[in-house]
């Protein structure tokens, strides 16, 4: 077991997820895991509210988290019947401290079917005038003379929701999860939830080579990625890139489907974290040297002769890594590795202790030239 993908996006059972991978993948553990997870597309987001599901938007905004009280009248700086005046009664909308704008669509006149399904009425914002009243651009039919719950919800454009997408895989902040963009993928006609991509690539880094990365790896088994090369413009994706999205795009030409850089969403500026190769493929010389020396273990003894044995067999497995599995485009898994330190531990009589210094390949991301005449 190596790459999870839960084909969910609750973030409660992916923190569950995540919390396994990091517990598991240590060295007194041994079983060195990463979390697959699909991104969701954020079209709108809450803005004053008492809480919601929306991912990076589920604390309350209102002063108070309790909900949002509202009354709509007429505007009487208008002739005729205008109900556009929207008032909180509740006084804890903070419309201004919330920066709500115009535009932005207040949700409202909530009713339920008993089994936790809503239906509202929308209207647009036409003016912020204090913290609890703005005017709407056209509003109900009748005013509403008792207090009924209101939010206020923005429809974002595709470099504020780039910006949600890459704030919401940023959070993660770690190099043993994979956060995966398009959201949602087509496959001969049929579109499936971005998950199922996800299960994809993490099939794909078992059926390559370790030190083989996967930008730019063509994808097989997909159509088409709209939600990619139709919704976001190149900078959008360099920035959600930056913040560890794991971007799936396509060719327009060929129709070739593959990853535009593999990355993790650790952090973007160290390589070492940020490019997913890297973490397989010392995960991968992790396993070896524990496979490596598993016949040894309750077997034989912490002693002087068996820890000049030992270091043979480290020597050993060092040579293999660096030549077993060479390719003249990848070389081996391991360029060269050298002993720091190898000796019982200090206070658990029973273990050996061992730091390894190791040259692994790095991907080959870019080509910088330089003309000179």
């Amino acid at each position: 077991v190596y790459g999870l993908v839960p084909l969910t996006r609750n973030r409660t059972v992916l923190d569950l997820y995540a919390a396994h991978v990091k517990a598991q993948s240590s060295p007194e553990q041994g079983l060195w895991r990463v979390l697959w997870t699909s991104l969701e597309g954020m079209p709108e987001i809450p803005i004053v509210h008492a809480g919601s599901t929306v991912q990076g938007h589920t604390e309350a905004t209102t002063d108070d988290g309790e909900v949002a009280l509202a009354v709509i009248e007429d505007d009487p700086l208008t002739s005729g019947s205008q109900y556009t005046i929207l008032r909180v009664t509740s006084g804890n909308a903070n419309f201004l401290t919330n920066k709500v704008r115009a535009g932005d669509i207040v949700r409202t006149l909530f009713t339920g079917d008993g089994f936790g399904n809503y239906v509202y009425s929308e209207f647009i914002v036409d003016e912020v005038q204090s913290e609890d009243q703005l005017r709407l651009l056209t509003g109900p039919g009748a005013p509403t003379t008792v207090a009924s719950k209101i939010e206020v919800w923005r429809n974002l454009s595709a470099t504020e929701e780039a910006a949600e997408i890459a704030l919401n895989a940023g959070s993660w902040g770690d190099r043993r999860v994979r956060a995966v963009w398009p959201d949602k993928i087509e496959s001969g006609g049929t579109v499936m939830e971005g998950y199922h991509l996800a299960a994809a690539l993490a099939g794909l880094t078992s059926g390559v080579l370790p030190h083989q990365g996967l930008t730019r790896l063509e994808i097989v088994g997909f159509t088409d990625v709209q939600r990619t090369i139709d919704k976001f413009n190149r900078a959008q994706l360099d920035a959600m890139a930056y913040a560890g999205v794991w971007i799936v795009t396509q060719d327009r030409f060929s129709g070739h489907i593959f990853t535009r850089h593999a990355v993790t969403t650790g952090g973007y500026d160290d390589i070492n974290k940020r490019e997913e190769m890297l973490t397989r493929n010392v995960d991968s010389i992790s396993y070896r040297f524990k496979d490596h020396f598993n016949p040894f273990i309750g077997i034989t003894n912490v002693t002087p002769s068996m820890q000049a044995r030992l270091e043979l067999e480290i020597g050993k497995l060092i040579r293999v890594l660096q030549t077993e599995a060479v390719t003249e485009n990848l070389g081996g898994q391991l360029i060269n590795a050298t002993i720091i330190e190898f000796r019982p531990h200090l206070t658990l009589k029973d273990r050996y202790v061992l730091i390894l210094d190791c040259e692994v390949p790095y991907p080959f991301n870019n080509m910088e030239i330089h003309l000179v005449v």
